[in-house]
């Protein structure tokens, strides 16, 4: 049923992939068997397919029990596509809320930072906030509840020739 719903070309790429895994082999194995599919997946990957050939024998050889550590990258690069656009679309959610029109300054390196806590960070029932507190504390920044900010000194010299404009605006 899947199959009428994937594009011809993710077809190929799903048939491909199917013959890292040995339930779906045929019970009468010719040695050739996948060779040409994992050729196709060697040059999506930009793997080399005469060390991964080696491995995918040694693999059949083996009925499938052993995989060899060439075969596990080309497994690992496999593994890395995603299915869906699901987590993209979650992250662009996380990014209009973090960028809002009240917050629309942050430099792109603040909101890298920002989403990257969003997204990977703990829940807020697992972060432990005293230790970042201490270090901002302890080198030299201000608390929030700080109410004795240094007050701007008067320029007198500025001020003197100010004063008659002042004076005939009165």
């Amino acid at each position: 049923m899947t199959d009428r719903l994937l594009p011809e070309s993710d077809k190929s790429f799903c048939d491909a992939v199917s013959i890292l895994d040995a339930n779906t082999w045929p019970s009468d194995l010719p040695p050739e068997y996948g060779e040409t599919e994992l050729r196709s997946l060697c040059i999506r990957f930009a793997l080399k397919f005469g060390e991964t050939k080696t491995d995918y024998r040694q693999y059949k050889n083996s009925q499938g029990q052993h995989m060899p550590v060439g075969l596990k990258r080309l497994l690992n690069s496999i593994n890395t596509l995603p299915i869906s656009t699901a987590e993209c679309e979650r992250g662009f959610s996380k990014m209009n809320i973090l960028c809002s029109p009240l917050r629309s300054r942050l430099t792109v390196q603040h909101l890298s930072a920002l989403m990257f806590i969003s997204i990977c960070g703990p829940s807020l029932e697992f972060w432990q906030p005293l230790p970042f507190v201490k270090s901002w504390l302890t080198s030299g920044n201000r608390n929030a509840n700080y109410m004795r900010a240094p007050c701007a000194k008067p320029n007198l010299e500025v001020d003197e020739k100010r004063k008659s404009l002042w004076q005939a605006m009165n």
